[in-house]
């Protein structure tokens, strides 16, 4: 809040050479994120491995399967915690990620040159252990690198730090969209996802060389790092602190609003009958809504704290939910809905880690996050699979209740964050007492 001089849990000489080195470590977070979001629209995980695993020839079953394996894979996010951390921090992130990106290139390049010599099926299995390859290694290094932004930023400026982020991640893939769309078009199936996903992950592999230009402050001698701690511990200083259970409560109703967003394009689809070309438009929607959060929303954080931007979050995507419920059969309002949905999930990761960090002093940031998106995804992954029933079952009126379902859930996570959850750079904690009662 305004006025505040201490924040709980400050470390002032560390917190100096945090404010002395931001200006480096900010243009290194947003370099990276910039750089790998140039070559994502080349080959976007979330687009790419469900077509072309029907372009091998797979079942609907077996991609259904793989994609939720990227979700429900979030478990390996406790243990990334006590593998990647110590001095060799960055070094640890910029491999972790290379091997990410290695795992689309190495199948790219096998494809490209030995289609016609192996078989499908062996194709599918090479395709299938990339994506095996891509889920452990993103969980493992997702967490990481999240203590590494929170515990190397200062606090008040961690909102203009995701700013940063999310305006270079929303401007460059809106750039690097104009490129995949020319360049996909120049080779015939399937060769032109092969060299896609050449393309991609060399220009995302190069930008991970940016890690090493971070000030890592918070493995150094003049840091008081978190001792490492086990899952079961961290889950248990979490549950002690009732500030963080109530944040992680309405957290969950707020992922699981979000996990509704993809049937937007099946609205788009089936609803709005748009044609393939134009369902692009999801796409620039998806790199537009970053660009948002970073202007409106993040800025916030660091004057008011990163409750507000909570709060915020959750209004935007019930007021998002409720345009296509009031613009039946309209294209423009399903857009802005994705576009509110993209700036709340690009914003969210960095939501969990920072107010964690700031709520509980003695978890690492890695290990919040880790603990908090295992905690949470469960939720979301039983809404989604309902929703999708309900649109099998009721077509258009089953994205209405979709719709409803969305602005429901997002409202009480926005409601929840406002009248509960408590500031914690104000110092205030949530109590609850209870007396004992005795019977005769």
């Amino acid at each position: 809040m305004p006025g505040i001089e201490a924040i709980p849990g400050d470390n002032a000489a560390l917190d100096a050479l945090k404010h002395a080195s931001f200006r480096r470590n900010a243009l290194c977070g947003a370099a990276w994120d910039g750089l790998w979001s140039l070559g994502t629209p080349f080959c976007m995980v979330w687009t790419v491995v469900p077509v072309y695993l029907l372009l091998l020839g797979a079942s609907k079953t077996l991609v259904q399967t793989v994609m939720v394996c990227f979700s429900l894979a979030a478990f390996l996010q406790l243990f990334s915690a006590r593998v990647i951390n110590g001095p060799r921090r960055r070094l640890l992130i910029a491999i972790d990620w290379m091997l990410f990106t290695a795992c689309l290139l190495g199948y790219g390049t096998v494809a490209a040159l030995f289609w016609n010599h192996l078989s499908k099926a062996l194709l599918m299995c090479l395709f299938l252990l990339a994506c095996l390859g891509m889920i452990i290694t993103m969980h493992f290094g997702g967490p990481p690198y999240v203590e590494l932004c929170v515990s190397n930023v200062p606090v008040r400026k961690r909102g203009r730090f995701t700013a940063m982020r999310n305006l270079t991640y929303g401007c460059a893939g809106l750039l690097g969209i104009i490129s995949p769309n020319r360049f996909i078009n120049m080779w015939p199936e399937p060769h032109n996802f092969h060299y896609s996903m050449i393309v991609g992950s060399t220009i995302m592999m190069l930008s991970c060389f940016v890690i090493f230009g971070w000030h890592d402050h918070a493995t150094g001698a003049s840091s008081t790092p978190v001792p490492g701690i086990s899952p079961l511990v961290a889950g248990h200083r979490l549950y002690k602190n009732i500030n963080f259970r109530v944040f992680l409560l309405f957290y969950m109703f707020l992922l699981a609003a979000q996990t509704l967003a993809p049937l937007l394009i099946g609205y788009g689809r089936d609803v709005l009958k748009l044609e393939p070309s134009r369902i692009t438009y999801f796409t620039g929607a998806f790199f537009v809504g970053p660009i948002l959060g970073g202007l409106l929303l993040a800025p916030l954080a660091d004057r008011f704290g990163f409750r507000i931007v909570a709060i915020l979050c959750g209004v935007l995507l019930a007021v998002g939910f409720l345009l296509p419920i009031l613009f039946w059969n309209s294209l423009v309002p399903v857009l802005i809905t994705y576009t509110c949905y993209a700036a709340c999930n690009a914003i969210s990761t960095m939501l969990v880690g920072s107010l964690g960090a700031e709520m509980v002093h003695d978890v690492s940031p890695a290990m919040i996050l880790a603990v908090g998106n295992t905690m949470a995804i469960p939720l979301g992954l039983a809404v989604a699979p309902l929703a999708g029933r309900l649109v099998d079952q009721f077509g258009a009126e089953g994205y209405l209740a979709i719709f409803v379902m969305g602005v429901m859930a997002s409202g009480m996570a926005a409601l929840g964050f406002a009248l509960l959850l408590r500031e914690p750079r104000t110092g205030q904690e949530l109590h609850v007492h209870v007396r004992e009662i005795t019977y005769r």
